[in-house]
């Protein structure tokens, strides 16, 4: 039982892994590429500010990047619920965790290439509008 609470331990680092680097490189990316002006005739009215510089987003991108930030948080929770019962040597890197998480990174990296945009479209399809 200690075991499979590792596995699943691991693969929620692999996952909030994936997410905060999703996160930080579509957050640089739109910070690199989005009007610091507010166009609201194309939807760009979600201001994103990056330590004084901002950027406007529409209701997808900002959602996306909001859903990505709460996936984050609930992933660290989830891992910090695990890591509490396991004693400190059960905590110890071993070759069968570190793969757990390499492979956990990629699946989820992939899941959020794919699928990613289409649950922040249809949040928004359904009033479902998230900005931080």
């Amino acid at each position: 039982m200690m075991s499979f609470r590792k596995d699943i331990g691991a693969a929620g680092v692999g996952f909030s892994l994936a997410v905060f680097g999703t996160h930080m490189w579509i957050f640089q990316s739109y910070s690199s590429s989005h009007p610091t002006i507010p166009i609201p005739d194309r939807g760009l009215v979600h201001s994103l500010n990056n330590h004084g510089h901002y950027v406007y987003l529409t209701d997808t991108e900002a959602t996306g990047l909001a859903l990505l930030w709460l996936a984050f948080l609930v992933g660290i929770l989830c891992v910090g619920s695990i890591a509490i019962g396991l004693t400190k040597a059960e905590r110890v890197a071993t070759v069968r965790s570190s793969t757990i998480i390499a492979c956990s990174v990629l699946i989820f990296i992939a899941a959020i290439y794919l699928w990613g945009s289409s649950m922040a479209a249809f949040a928004v399809s359904h009033g479902i509008i998230l900005s931080f």
